[in-house]
């Protein structure tokens, strides 16, 4: 079911990705932030990032990673004011490391990640078009009639935080947008185990990155009946979530 790394899968991760930006330049088919599905210029606001820099000092969680991404984060206009912000837990936490995660897609993106800070890495693969091996992220298990338990996902890549709140994980936050499930967390010191669990048991049944025989990757664009309806729907009138 899991990597072959081991986890810890008692506690909540170190790890956590803040999506700052649900728009993007370049919307890859199967994306897991549905950003060429369900596309939207969705966005995380300074005094957001600012409020999350305090819980973690305030509450002293000691991150072990903190990544900024989207969407593409290069898209969103106060990301150097962004990274300054995080700076200030940087300095107290000097040993956690602070990314962006870009598509190196465009010339404005690659410049905009030459103005970062040195402390801030980059991991990003230019991509050239929007055909990329993904996983079937819109197949639901629960479509099949099959039980989905969670991923190594949390634990790997880190839980998310959007304008919506913390999440297990960033596909996870995604799909609760479209969904319109309205289960982000809104302090950091409610986010326990056993909520984290409780967001995890409605998000997988949803998610085609849960382990399950459904799961493979693919260059093609599909999609099972609920998330048909989710995007049908979506369309029509956006789900309309508490903010973080």
């Amino acid at each position: 079911m899991f990597s072959k790394r081991s986890y810890d899968h008692t506690h909540l991760p170190y790890k956590i990705e803040l999506e700052i930006t649900t728009d993007c330049n370049l919307r890859c088919l199967n994306c897991d932030r549905s950003c060429r599905q369900a596309p939207s210029s969705e966005c995380m606001t300074l005094d957001q990032v600012k409020r999350f820099v305090a819980e973690s000092l305030e509450f002293e969680h000691k991150w072990s990673k903190i990544v900024l991404l989207g969407g593409e984060p290069t898209l969103h206009p106060d990301l150097l004011e962004m990274i300054d912000a995080i700076s200030q837990y940087k300095i107290k936490n000097r040993y956690c490391r602070v990314a962006v995660y870009s598509n190196g897609f465009t010339e404005e993106s690659r410049a905009m990640l030459t103005k970062l800070p040195g402390f801030v890495r980059t991991n990003h693969k230019v991509k050239t078009s929007a055909v990329n091996k993904f996983n079937c992220y819109n197949v639901a298990p629960v479509d099949y009639g099959l039980k989905a338990t969670f991923c190594d996902i949390p634990w790997r890549c880190g839980c998310a935080l959007t304008r919506y709140g913390y999440f297990p994980c960033g596909a996870g936050a995604a799909l609760a947008r479209v969904y319109g499930f309205d289960i982000g967390v809104k302090k950091l010191q409610d986010l326990t185990v056993e909520r984290f669990f409780k967001q995890l048991a409605i998000l997988c049944q949803y998610c085609g990155h849960a382990p399950t025989e459904l799961r493979h990757s693919t260059t093609q664009a599909e999609m099972s009946k609920s998330w048909v309806e989710a995007y049908a729907q979506y369309k029509v009138q956006k789900p309309n979530l508490t903010l973080y």
